[in-house]
């Protein structure tokens, strides 16, 4: 498994915050989600992550409650609406490239796939839970774009609405 450390930076993922002042930080106190109902390990989001989902677009907002429902490792929304003035403040870091980001209209979300004990991101799943995405937008009849597959600015964590 490729962890890296929390707070320290990927390039491949352009939101990994280098610190919480800059922006929001991918894993934060109240990450944590249901660990076992019934003897089985379950997956769901945390109350922060759901909390982080108000303000997207009901259609992305679906495909991401079923694609954690589904899920065999946790994941948590680090963002998803955001407001003029943090994209602006992104940009001027580096850590986007638009003032035209999907983020404003809630449109797009950013999500870490994490180590079972949730402590950690794990790096080595970006693509896993992009496939089970791209699954559950079909089951459900959803276009969606995903920043890994970029060419020009990879953002792995980046999954909005087509």
């Amino acid at each position: 498994m490729s962890e890296m450390p929390i707070g320290m930076r990927n390039d491949e993922c352009g939101m990994l915050n280098e610190s919480p002042a800059a922006s929001r930080h991918p894993l934060e106190k109240g990450d944590e989600g249901t660990e076992q109902s019934k003897g089985e390990l379950i997956m769901e989001l945390s109350k922060l992550s759901l909390e982080r989902l108000e303000g997207v677009d009901e259609r992305l907002k679906a495909v991401v409650i079923e694609c954690a429902a589904r899920c065999k490792f946790p994941f948590n929304v680090s963002e998803g609406l955001r407001t003029v003035e943090q994209q602006r403040e992104y940009v001027r870091q580096g850590k986007s490239r638009t003032m035209h980001s999907k983020h404003l209209t809630g449109k797009a979300v950013d999500l870490y796939p994490l180590s079972m004990d949730r402590k950690l991101v794990d790096w080595s799943r970006f693509e896993e839970l992009a496939d089970l995405m791209f699954q559950v937008a079909s089951d459900q009849g959803t276009d969606i774009v995903w920043g890994g597959n970029w060419k020009t600015f990879v953002d792995k964590c980046h999954f909005e609405l087509k």
